[in-house]
């Protein structure tokens, strides 16, 4: 057996994509950057990216609104002594206002 048989290649089975990219996007990524890219079912990936597009839409139809103007509660006494470090940190150390330079 030749030393190149003996080889194999480090893969996932899953693939995590943000940004739900076109279905033309999608499927160039599987051809050039998957393993055997060449050979897979494009009709297949198609399917499933347009059950998942079609998901999404669903979700983004049926859950609009919902993070709008959430209840603002106070939070318990008892968490408040494990807070203070946080809030120094977050709120009197900068954090915030370094993030804030970013924010258009």
């Amino acid at each position: 057996m030749s030393a190149i048989a003996d080889l194999t290649v480090a893969s996932d089975p899953h693939v995590f994509l943000i940004g739900r990219p076109p279905i033309g996007e999608l499927l160039g990524f599987f051809r050039t950057m998957c393993v055997d890219g060449q050979s897979i079912d494009l009709a297949s990936v198609t399917a499933e990216w347009r059950i998942a597009n079609d998901h999404v839409l669903k979700l983004e139809n049926d859950e609009a609104g919902l993070a709008d103007n959430p209840p603002v509660i106070a939070l318990a006494e008892s968490l408040a002594p494990s807070l203070r470090p946080l809030c120094q940190i977050v709120f009197v150390g900068g954090l915030i206002s370094s993030y804030q330079r970013m924010w258009p």
